[in-house]
């Protein structure tokens, strides 16, 4: 089955997104997924220890599974990701300030970015996690705030998208 074929397959279904993230929905829109976008209603808990992957991806299924009563015959895909500096974990600032402080402490740092992604439909639920080492590049507090300013990113875990 080609992914065309795959893709086609999925009409009639409906499709959730469990997100309101207009970059999300960037990306099921430019895999020609349609979709409507409907905020989860899964309490993200703060991570105390364990298995940091794992951690992340229990709260891509539990967004998942947050929609799953109101959604019972949808495709419901769900996504979480966290940025993690050392033993830090850089959860989505909130605000422009917020932000531009943890820009500056990722600021020329090698730092991971873990992302997970559920899919339910039905009684079935896929999951799947990815973790990258990345460096940001080095950059002035002026090309940070102004960068801040511009793409407004405190809802991304490590305020970049």
């Amino acid at each position: 089955m080609t992914e065309d074929s795959e893709l086609k397959s999925l009409q009639g279904i409906s499709v959730v997104l469990a997100s309101t993230a207009k970059w999300r929905s960037d990306i099921l829109n430019q895999l020609g997924i349609s979709h409507i976008c409907h905020e989860h209603e899964f309490d993200e808990p703060y991570y105390k220890s364990g298995d940091f992957n794992k951690f992340v991806e229990a709260i891509a299924v539990g967004k998942a599974e947050s929609l799953s009563g109101k959604f019972p015959d949808a495709i419901i895909i769900a996504a979480d990701q966290l940025c993690s500096i050392g033993d830090k974990i850089l959860y989505k600032s909130g605000t422009s300030e917020k932000a531009v402080d943890q820009l500056l402490a990722l600021n020329g740092q090698w730092h991971e970015l873990v992302c997970a992604v559920a899919v339910k439909y039905g009684d079935r639920m896929i999951s799947k996690v990815e973790k990258a080492s990345l460096q940001m590049r080095e950059l002035s507090e002026k090309e940070i705030r102004s960068y801040v300013k511009q793409d407004k990113p405190w809802d991304c875990a490590g305020s970049y998208k």
